[in-house]
């Protein structure tokens, strides 16, 4: 946080020196000195007061997002630290992205997941939301889900990290696809009465 001076720091706010005639060019300068060094301390004052009510509102977004995740409402639990995200400092930013993740790994189903990549299509969490998808379509062995989870996510983040591990799984999937599309599968009778044909 900025070191903000106080209003200890600055010249004591009062009235205007009073202008005598004798010499009204000085007094000027001096009247106008005044006013500004009134102004800076007012600015101060206010930007302090706006940094001290962007980190209450900070910590206030951080525990209303703790309140609905741990009530299972986890849409709005990812907005409020979204917000968050947007109000804190950079050093705290690692934090709150770590919250995010947590809960997009953790705790969203799938249904949650797509409804978090249709709310933030082309941004933070939208990303992390697909990759988890992804993961989820490979590890039940659903090709044509994670192909198209894939694609959908090249298309979105094309400068994201995880491009060259989703185009390295594309292209194996869709090698393992290529080799097993000329498989044909036939059903022959064992019993019965066309069993003779089947043997």
């Amino acid at each position: 946080m900025h070191d903000v001076e106080t209003a200890q720091d600055l010249p004591e706010e009062g009235p205007a020196p009073e202008l005598p005639a004798e010499q009204p060019t000085v007094r000027l300068e001096e009247h106008l000195v005044h006013a500004v060094s009134v102004l800076v301390r007012h600015e101060r004052d206010a930007m302090a007061v706006e940094a001290e009510f962007s980190l209450r509102r900070c910590e206030a977004l951080r525990m209303s997002g703790e309140i609905h995740a741990a009530k299972g409402d986890l849409l709005r639990a990812v907005q409020d630290w979204l917000e968050e995200l947007d109000l804190s400092p950079l050093e705290q930013r690692d934090d709150v992205r770590e919250r995010i993740q947590s809960l997009v790994n953790e705790k969203m189903d799938k249904k949650v997941l797509l409804r978090v990549r249709d709310l933030y299509p082309a941004r933070y969490p939208g990303d992390i939301a697909l990759i988890r998808l992804i993961e989820l379509h490979a590890a039940r062995g659903d090709e044509h889900l994670t192909e198209r989870s894939i694609q959908l996510f090249l298309n979105r983040f094309p400068e994201h990290e995880y491009v060259q591990t989703a185009s390295e799984l594309l292209r194996s999937l869709r090698a393992k696809l290529k080799s097993s599309q000329y498989l044909l599968a036939a059903v022959v009778p064992l019993s019965g009465r066309l069993g003779q044909f089947g043997t």
